[in-house]
């Protein structure tokens, strides 16, 4: 791939995630549902008031698997608090969240700033146990805290009816999470879901892709650089800082310069030595199979000739006979009985 192409690439990234289209990238993560209105409500949280906005997977991008990584919360406090407990859980058949929890994570309550009125909060991002969430299923956030619930407690940032998100909805539960309620003052939570990144569309997230530039679902990487082979400038070298003083696409590693071409020159001799010498190991097993082969062949052959002297010694001397010529062979029977053979 050319340095022109790359660009390209790069600059149509940048492009689509600026846009919101495939939404917008956060150190290297990308949401993939989200819920940020233009204006903002807020609700309280704390003890046994606990806090849940559902989401339905493909409502605002595509709709396929995506891995959770982090939830990012819209929040502020009124004085210092306790740690903050996120969830994801499924929803039943009527929207509630339901079973056990999928993935989980935690904020300190604590660095949560204290900001109040229409245009208080701060995003914080909550990292989450890794997850496979599946396409067009329904997820729930849930959200809670130990921390009393009162006019001091923590405070979610949250939509009104008039800027609705439309994969899910906000309940209530008042009794730590046993029973669940939609919650009728606000419309929904303002949140992000957000998944790695598979800027190539391999099926290789970004932070475990050693070629996130280039579609390369082997991963191949020959000079175990950690670099893969479609963006390694130089595959046959370990080079990790790909160096290329002279922009030609050849990492300085594989370039033929006054500097190191006694040194390439060594490496491919070095290489050559260990072909020639794979060579002659596999000659060597060729030259022992053929062997192999020439005496089993010798053996049959032999074990054949004695079969065919038995079989005509044997009717010799059934038959009361002294001469028999068959098989390629003639055999006879002395006074003695015994039994010579010889080739026709």
């Amino acid at each position: 791939m050319n340095k022109i192409y790359r660009i390209i690439i790069v600059m149509f990234m940048v492009f689509i995630f600026s846009t919101g289209i495939l939404g917008s990238s956060r150190n290297n993560l990308t949401r993939f549902e989200w819920n940020t209105p233009q204006e903002e409500t807020y609700v309280r949280f704390g003890q046994n008031i606990w806090k849940s906005q559902t989401f339905t997977i493909g409502t605002l991008t595509a709709n396929k698997n995506y891995i959770l990584v982090n939830i990012r919360l819209k929040l502020y406090k009124g004085f210092p608090s306790s740690e903050i407990m996120v969830s994801i859980t499924a929803v039943d058949q009527n929207g509630f969240p339901t079973g056990s929890d999928l993935s989980t994570g935690t904020l300190d309550g604590n660095i949560v700033k204290t900001d109040s009125g229409p245009l208080g909060g701060e995003w914080y991002e909550i990292n989450m146990s890794s997850y496979l969430l599946e396409k067009s299923k329904n997820y729930a956030i849930i959200v809670r805290s130990v921390r009393n619930y009162d006019t001091s407690s923590l405070t979610l940032k949250a939509s009104d009816a008039n800027s609705n998100y439309a994969g899910g909805k906000a309940l209530r539960s008042d009794n730590s999470g046993t029973t669940w309620i939609i919650d009728s003052s606000i419309a929904d939570l303002v949140f992000e879901v957000l998944t790695d990144n598979d800027s190539d569309s391999d099926d290789i997230f970004d932070s475990q892709d050693n070629c996130h530039l280039s579609a390369n679902a082997d991963q191949k990487d020959i000079d175990t650089d950690k670099i893969g082979d479609a963006c390694d400038n130089c595959i046959y070298n370990y080079n990790t800082d790909q160096t290329d003083t002279n922009n030609n696409e050849i990492g300085n590693a594989c370039e033929f310069t006054d500097g190191n071409l006694t040194d390439r020159v060594k490496i491919l001799e070095q290489k050559t030595a260990d072909l020639e010498n794979k060579d002659k190991i596999k000659d060597n097993k060729i030259s022992f199979l053929e062997t192999s082969i020439l005496l089993i062949r010798s053996y049959l052959t032999a074990l054949q000739e004695s079969i065919k002297k038995t079989m005509l010694c044997n009717y010799l001397k059934m038959n009361n006979k002294t001469i028999v010529e068959d098989l390629g062979l003639r055999c006879s029977l002395r006074l003695s009985n015994v039994c010579s053979c010889r080739k026709l």
